[in-house]
């Protein structure tokens, strides 16, 4: 009876221990995975605060972090933050693990914000291989999916296929229509609806004998260079009389309209960088670079002073640029330079614009080494192939005063994408004075329903600015010999005409 008790109590201890020891396990597992949450949400914070240095340093440990096999268990608006940090630091240098983030994401989406940074990703994904395809059908699931997602972005979002897909007249027509017609919540998207993807609809319709739908898509057009393309393009020749006599090809009162459009969008949204931008353009446009420098340098020095913008990391390079193109105009070429460098130092391998800007100015100042550092140190994996195209063109210009076999080299492989980029083989050509090869191009790019529109900003007659550098001088002497080439003049008269403006700014020098 004894041994029974003793028995029975022994087996109580071990059931006890046993239970106790379950529990210590239990526990552990939860401290584990609280310790790997914690881990996680640091992460996710250390890349939020600053995703150009953060990343490269934080993305080997993240991508170890989502293997991890207790990953799923961690609480949703955890992952979801991360997963969202993941997509953005992996998006150019490890395309597949931000694509992998972006499923799971989608998986545990609970924001508008989610669903639209998963089709952000996987359309980013496809432009930077070249597939514009997939990029505008993805487009088109979002917007037949939660067409108000979509509605919320802006213009650059789209920017890749916003002309169209080369190859597929079915699906440009199907994306342009969606682009034109989605209820878009915001100023710069709902411009753009009725101003550019109109314009590009308009064409497609046109190129199919649509000619009266044609003329309707581009009839609520109002911004300058739009009603620029419409006055040059005989896609709308029937449109030329009667704009002509409402007087919508009146330049001056048409910039003067979109810079009034841009001051009152800079009072109603003083937390946005984009209307400055918008009226700097105008400004210079209308040969007003003074006052476009007192607003532009307004703007910057808020900038220094550390005040925040909305949409500063999209629009604060390129209002930069801007002032420093309104400066250059004016014949400051020092303040100009330092415009274009503390743009450039926002990013010093991504900020492509100021990149672009500043070497084209080292360029025309007869600078080419040091343009070509500047051109050098961009990072070219951030940039689509027609993004490494422009950039190529630049550098070819560039070498050409001290590196001519250098840029030939790159001429020659301008040359294999001519069909699908035209624009910075036209560039390098006429800066190294291949004017005849370059009238030939331009004849092509006329005849090319694809590529008109760039054949046809040559063509806009516009005043230059103030000062004229060397470097940009004899660039003029090749674009006007360019003009004037037999080939080029006939196939203007079949395809166009020429646009004589008051304008000035970058209207000026088209190539």
């Amino acid at each position: 009876m004894r041994l029974q008790k003793v028995l029975a109590t022994t087996a109580g201890l071990v059931v006890l221990i046993s239970a106790t020891a379950a529990q210590a396990q239990s526990l552990a597992r939860r401290m584990d995975l609280l310790r790997l949450q914690d881990e996680v949400s640091a992460v996710a914070v250390q890349a939020f605060s600053d995703f150009e240095s953060a990343c490269p340093a934080t993305l080997p440990r993240m991508q170890t972090l989502l293997a991890d096999p207790r990953f799923d268990r961690i609480e949703v608006e955890v992952r979801r933050q991360f997963l969202f940090a993941l997509m953005i630091c992996a998006e150019v240098k490890e395309p597949p693990v931000a694509l992998d983030a972006a499923a799971r994401l989608e998986a545990i989406a609970s924001e508008p914000s989610d669903l639209a940074a998963v089709y952000s990703m996987r359309i980013s994904e496809a432009l930077q291989r070249d597939d514009k395809a997939e990029a505008a059908r993805r487009f088109l699931e979002l917007a037949e999916q939660s067409p108000a997602v979509a509605a919320t972005w802006e213009p650059e979002l789209v920017s890749g296929f916003a002309n169209g897909v080369p190859g597929d007249p079915d699906l440009s027509l199907k994306v342009l229509k969606t682009l034109v017609e989605l209820p878009w919540d915001k100023p710069a998207s709902k411009s753009a609806a009725r101003n550019g993807w109109a314009l590009a609809y308009g064409r497609l319709l046109a190129d199919r004998g649509q000619t009266a739908e044609a003329a309707r898509a581009v009839d609520k057009a109002d911004e300058l260079y739009v009603l620029l393309m419409i006055a040059g393009d005989r896609r709308f020749a029937t449109l030329w009389p009667s704009w002509e006599a409402k007087k919508r090809f009146d330049w001056t009162a048409l910039a003067e309209a979109q810079l009034a459009r841009a001051r009152t969008e800079m009072t109603d949204l003083p937390d946005q960088l984009r209307p400055a931008v918008d009226a700097l353009e105008m400004l210079r446009a209308l040969g007003r670079s003074e006052e476009a420098v007192l607003i532009g340098q307004a703007y910057t020095a808020r900038l220094d002073d550390g005040e925040r913008f909305d949409d500063a990391g999209a629009q604060e390079e390129l209002l930069r640029v801007a002032v420093g193109g309104a400066l250059l105009d004016l014949g400051k070429v020092a303040e100009a330079e330092a415009s274009y460098r503390a743009a450039a130092a926002s990013s010093p391998t991504r900020a492509f614009d100021a990149g672009l800007a500043l070497a084209g100015l080292l360029t025309d100042e007869r600078k080419g080494r040091e343009a070509t550092t500047v051109l050098n140190a961009l990072d070219r994996d951030y940039l689509t192939p027609a993004g490494r195209a422009w950039l190529d063109g630049r550098r070819a210009c560039a070498m050409a005063s001290n590196d001519t076999k250098g840029a030939e080299t790159i001429v020659a492989d301008l040359r294999k994408t001519r069909d699908d980029v035209p624009g910075p083989l036209s560039l390098a050509l006429l800066c190294l004075g291949h004017v005849e090869e370059a009238g030939d191009l331009l004849a092509w790019r006329l005849r090319s329903e694809q590529h008109r529109a760039g054949g046809l900003d040559p063509y806009w007659i516009t005043r230059p600015p103030t000062y004229v550098a060397p470097g940009r001088a004899a660039f003029e002497r090749s674009r006007q010999a360019m003009l004037d080439r037999p080939e080029a003049r006939k196939a203007l008269a079949e395809t166009g005409r020429p646009v004589e403006t008051p304008l000035s700014g970058d209207y000026w020098g088209g190539f």
